[in-house]
């Protein structure tokens, strides 16, 4: 069973993320379907690898959630925080910072 009470720090640290995600794109020049697209697949790859991390952290014991209350709204970071990693490259490459 999937609970949705979280405490509201939870909440503000995803609006924080989607806010450096907006900053990140808003800074980038080069915006289209086909960089939002990349984005995307960037980040569900993200989400992926952080889930399999999150079940074998569970399966060895490292760390529980109680009743099964898996955090989901920590996989929306997850997520967020790889399209966020994805414009951040993606602006790095552009201005030769790497």
């Amino acid at each position: 069973m999937f609970v949705l009470d979280y405490p509201v720090t939870w909440y503000i640290f995803t609006l924080i993320t989607i806010g450096v995600l907006f900053l990140f794109y808003s800074l980038r020049k080069d915006k289209g379907k086909r960089n939002i697209k990349s984005c995307l697949v960037f980040g569900f790859i993200g989400l992926i690898l952080c889930v399999v991390i999150e079940v074998i952290g569970v399966s060895l014991g490292l760390w529980n959630y109680v009743g099964g209350n898996w955090p989901i709204i920590l996989w929306l970071n997850y997520f967020i925080s790889a399209m966020m990693g994805y414009q951040l490259l993606k602006l790095s490459e552009s201005r030769k910072i790497i």
